[in-house]
């Protein structure tokens, strides 16, 4: 099993922003999701879930002091 992070944003609003995957998707394809991916070697859950953010958004920057971490 390979480790996985994967992050919720919610808005202010209460909305979830999901990632809808196409159908060339190797995970889930033409399915929604949360954005996220596999851990790169020595990289940590946060560290993770951060670069899979901006790789599959357009939030290239989190800076928010309730960002707890990432789900394992």
């Amino acid at each position: 099993m390979s480790s996985f992070s994967a992050v919720a944003v919610v808005d202010d609003h209460g909305w979830i922003l999901m990632q809808e995957r196409d159908e060339h998707a190797p995970l889930d394809p033409n399915r929604w999701g949360l954005p996220g991916g596999g851990l790169e070697a020595g990289e940590d859950y946060l560290a993770a879930a951060v670069r899979e953010l901006a790789e599959e958004t357009v939030l290239d920057s989190i800076h928010h002091p309730r960002l707890a971490g990432a789900l394992r």
